[in-house]
């Protein structure tokens, strides 16, 4: 996982991955038929493959919490998320996982109505996007609509 100064760079395109854009984008393991479209696949992929690409992707480590808690509940599954999407994030020198910070932390406060009933896993992935000012990529329709008319940075489904 990267932590160089080139994600300082304000060149450089942002986008943040909550678990439903995680789930969907590694479908194949989950056993989703929920997708994301072309270009937010397209993204995921040149952030995780490419090199010298503009594109940083940002995972907040509470998605993978949230994929721990309601996803690996099987070892064949555990290993496969490993081998097959943790890996390829840890390695990828164009992904970061961000942990839970106090700046996350004072952004949550802010988020309010439509996510009041929504689980903290997916206000704390909001209040990182937020702090990011980052692109969100999710397949959650209430996130996105909540992104979108609170005027945060565009969601790409």
């Amino acid at each position: 996982m990267n932590s160089n100064l080139t994600w300082l760079d304000t060149s450089m395109e942002r986008y943040v991955l909550d678990t439903s854009g995680l789930i969907a984008y590694f479908d194949e393991i989950f056993r989703q038929s929920k997708r994301l479209s072309e270009h937010a696949n397209s993204i995921i992929s040149e952030a995780l493959y490419s090199r010298g690409t503009p594109i940083r992707l940002t995972v907040p480590s509470i998605a993978f919490v949230e994929v721990f808690e309601k996803w690996l509940t099987a070892d064949e599954i555990l290993r496969r998320f490993y081998y097959e999407a943790f890996v390829p994030i840890e390695e990828s020198p164009n992904v970061e996982v961000r942990g839970i910070d106090e700046e996350i932390l004072r952004a949550l406060i802010g988020i309010g109505h439509p996510l009041d009933h929504h689980e903290i896993h997916d206000k704390l992935i909001v209040a990182c996007s937020v702090v990011l000012d980052s692109h969100l990529i999710t397949s959650d329709e209430a996130v996105a609509n909540y992104v979108e008319a609170h005027s945060l940075p565009k969601t790409i489904w």
